[in-house]
């Protein structure tokens, strides 16, 4: 049985600022931060003055809320996060900016993410001078092996996949001509050459069956959303995009790697959530 969803439509977000992806920024994560986060909160009518609330997120990569947000002048904070992860903690910020709102605490938020990662700590590089960090807990059993980031940890799931469902390098290269196809209609895009499924084929290997234009591009970059108070948000510049639903948790399965069929439970379990709290008006497309 689906619990009440209380922050549905209690939240949106209002701005959103971002600088220009690089290779070589030439400037610290801070100055980085500070760029998307200004131009958030101009984007949505607002001064540094007017934000009660922020958030980030890293790997050790990027800079801790508490110095943007004393570079940034605001007042108050009355809620604020440094959250250890990944990828899926884009989503995770938004989730918590809007809990921070529907409980009363904030009325505008700011969610920034900021990395040198190509220039500065670069993930891959275990033993190297410049990226050897600690690996403490689980990692310490698999880093000796190379497991040194997403593309060797996936490569393993991925032969599975082709092994439990036939799943071929045809199959994963589709994927990439693909988006390098939309990253050509994309001025702000890195890699903007024409790609062909021969052209995948021939890219070195990097953890097969991964080829190097299998993995993202490693870039210097920073962008920051802003959210704000549904009520609030009704006059400011921009219609506000409403934060429906979302299900932030976890659980013995949430790892995907440790997943017998490649689906990890838990991840259904929070999607099914999140699909379920978003009311009879929402039609999911989900696999």
């Amino acid at each position: 049985m689906a619990s009440e969803n209380v922050a549905k439509d209690k939240a949106a977000i209002t701005g959103v600022g971002y600088t220009k992806i690089t290779r070589n920024s030439g400037v610290s994560v801070a100055t980085l931060a500070f760029q998307a986060t200004i131009a958030a909160i101009r984007d949505a009518g607002l001064t540094p003055k007017d934000i009660d609330g922020i958030l980030s997120y890293g790997l050790g990569d990027s800079v801790s809320v508490r110095e943007v947000a004393t570079g940034l002048g605001m007042g108050t904070s009355n809620w604020n996060c440094d959250i250890s992860g990944g990828g899926s903690q884009s989503c995770g910020v938004i989730a918590q900016a809007a809990m921070a709102i529907t409980a009363g605490l904030c009325k505008h938020v700011v969610a920034y993410r900021a990395m040198n990662g190509r220039s500065g700590v670069r993930m891959g590089r275990l033993g190297s001078t410049g990226g050897a960090r600690a690996t403490p807990g689980g990692a310490q059993w698999s880093a000796p092996f190379g497991f040194a980031g997403p593309p060797q940890m996936y490569a393993m799931m991925a032969r599975k996949h082709m092994a439990m469902y036939g799943t071929t390098n045809d199959h994963l290269g589709q994927i990439a001509v693909t988006l390098r196809k939309n990253a050509l209609k994309n001025e702000r895009a890195i890699m903007r050459a024409p790609l062909t499924l021969d052209d995948y084929h021939n890219s070195r290997w990097v953890a097969e069956p991964f080829h190097i234009l299998d993995c993202c591009q490693e870039t210097d970059a920073a962008c920051a959303m802003v959210i704000s108070r549904a009520d609030l948000a009704k006059s400011m510049p921009h219609k506000p995009a409403y934060v429906m639903s979302f299900s932030y948790g976890g659980g013995p399965a949430t790892r995907v790697t440790r997943s017998a069929n490649l689906r990890a439970g838990e991840v259904d379990r929070r999607r099914e959530r999140a699909e379920s709290s978003c009311g009879s008006g929402f039609s999911p497309r989900c696999p």
